[in-house]
């Protein structure tokens, strides 16, 4: 009869080399994947560019998307000396004006609105 401990048997040791691979494996994995989403998350990022351009006769904003994923605008407000403006008569005498929305629209990678 063999009086060997148990954990001092040769298939035990292997077993135990086994687990100790699985859990490594298992370890590096998840850090793997999680470096992969953190990557993929970044590389989406939108970039909002925000242009103005006026003259005598015209006044135009454009708004543009220069990243690598799509923008969600969920608001858009305009302020003029620090005041809130809710209706564009707000702002005095406007002649001729056009207006825009801007809000609740996804602007798609390197693409403009024109307002």
């Amino acid at each position: 009869m063999d009086d060997s401990k148990w954990y001092k048997k040769p298939e035990m040791i292997v077993a135990f080399s086994v687990l100790l691979i699985s859990v490594v494996t298992t370890i590096v994995g998840i850090y793997s994947a999680y470096v992969d989403r953190s990557y993929a998350r970044a590389s989406v990022w939108p970039r909002i560019e925000i242009a103005r351009s006026y003259n005598e006769q015209s006044f135009e904003l454009l708004v543009t998307n220069s990243g690598t994923g799509p923008a969600i605008i969920k608001h858009a407000e305009v302020t003029f000396k620090d005041n809130v403006i809710h209706q564009w008569k707000d702002l005095g005498n406007i002649p001729n004006f056009i207006q825009s929305h801007l809000s609740s629209r996804i602007l798609p990678s390197q693409q403009k609105i024109n307002l």
